[in-house]
Order: C-alpha cells, then structure tokens, then sequence
C-alpha cells in the first residue's frame, strides 16, 4: 500500500480523495496487524485528506472515522473514541436527513 500512496501522491499530488482512500486502507491494514500507532497516524491524515477534498460531512469522512474510533477504543481513550464516534454518526445522520 505505501508503494500505491507514493504513485497516487505522484500523480495527483497528497491533498487527493483517492490518496485518502489510500490513507484509510493503509490505517485499516496496520489496526488489523495490531500497529496502533501507524493505525491512527494513517487514518488521521485520511480524514484530514478527505474532510479538503470531499468535504466535511462526506460518508467516506464517516468511514474513516469510525476506523479511528476503533482505534482509539483499543488504545483505551474512551472518551476521545465517544467523540469520534459521535462525530461519525452526526455525519451518517445528516446523510439520511
């Protein structure tokens, strides 16, 4: 995957959706490996990425923050996940408004 993000950074440069995606798939990799860090680092930079180029109430926003909210859930931070995870559903909810 870090090979596939490096050729859509060339390409498209970093503030792309599709290095977003990329990004998200990369956090969901390390998070099933146990790479809590690189897990959350990844996925950071992927809401960030999508929530520029997307916008920010976009259901692929959600999808990435649901991921960090498992994230953050295994690290223990219970209320920062609760605050993703709310987040998340406000975007899921709008969706179906």
């Amino acid at each position: 995957f870090e090979d596939v993000r490096g050729a859509l950074e060339d390409y498209y440069g970093h503030q792309h959706h599709r290095v977003g995606a990329c990004l998200h798939n990369i956090g969901i990799v390390h998070l099933r490996a146990g790479n809590l860090d690189e897990s959350m680092t990844s996925l950071e930079e992927a809401v960030k990425i999508r929530k520029q180029t997307l916008g920010d109430f976009h259901s692929k926003v959600a999808d990435s923050l649901v991921e960090l909210g498992i994230i953050l859930l295994s690290k223990r931070e219970f209320s920062d996940a609760q605050d993703v995870f709310n987040e998340a559903l406000e975007l899921r909810e709008r969706e179906r408004a």
